[in-house]
């Protein structure tokens, strides 16, 4: 037996091509239907709640250094209840929750890291800036 039976790229090749494996089977073929179904029900519940708003609040954190803030944001609910929509928003604009929740990861510095949030979101979700925030904190 030699070093060349157990070369990935024979048993995965997708590996040596830098491609992505395409969903072969019935049920992988389903989850990516089902998830794209979710992110799209997503963006629909999302665009409802901040057309009847239209206010986001944001809470920001920083770095000891300055270079990194960390923004959550809130919308509140017809119930007075305040509704977290961090995660939804992340996945819209396609950015990284940090790992240990404290918000949106946004590095940079010689911006307001919030209104670049709500900016980009107003563009992805209605094709302008509409969307008014308050920072909270």
């Amino acid at each position: 037996m030699t070093a060349r039976d157990f070369y990935l790229f024979d048993y995965f090749p997708w590996l040596d091509t830098g491609s992505t494996p395409v969903a072969s089977t019935k049920r992988e073929r389903r989850h990516r239907e089902m998830m794209e179904e979710y992110e799209r029900k997503d963006l629909e519940k999302l665009r409802e709640l901040l057309s009847k708003r239209g206010e986001v609040y944001t809470v920001t954190s920083v770095s000891k250094s300055g270079m990194t803030r960390w923004i959550k944001l809130f919308i509140v609910a017809d119930d007075c209840k305040l509704w977290d929509i961090t995660y939804l928003v992340a996945k819209i604009l396609d950015k990284k929750l940090d790992k240990s929740g404290r918000g949106i990861k946004i590095v940079g510095i010689g911006f307001s890291a919030p209104q670049e949030v709500i900016f980009r979101l107003g563009q992805e979700l209605f094709g302008e800036d509409c969307l008014k925030y308050k920072e909270i904190g």
